[in-house]
């Protein structure tokens, strides 16, 4: 019965972990890589920041 119920919890978090590191080790890079924009953006607005703030 144990080991049911220790499978049984490692299956959940394993399945769902698994997802996660895909799709971040994957997808979003892959997209935020072809799309450039919103990188660049974020590139425009660093510079600004410290600008603004001396």
């Amino acid at each position: 019965m144990e080991e049911d119920s220790l499978e049984d919890s490692n299956l959940p978090p394993k399945v769902w972990h698994s997802e996660m590191t895909v799709s971040v080790t994957g997808e979003p890079p892959s997209t935020v890589e072809e799309e450039g924009i919103p990188k660049e953006t974020d590139i425009e607005i660093i510079p600004e920041i410290p600008e603004t703030l001396e």
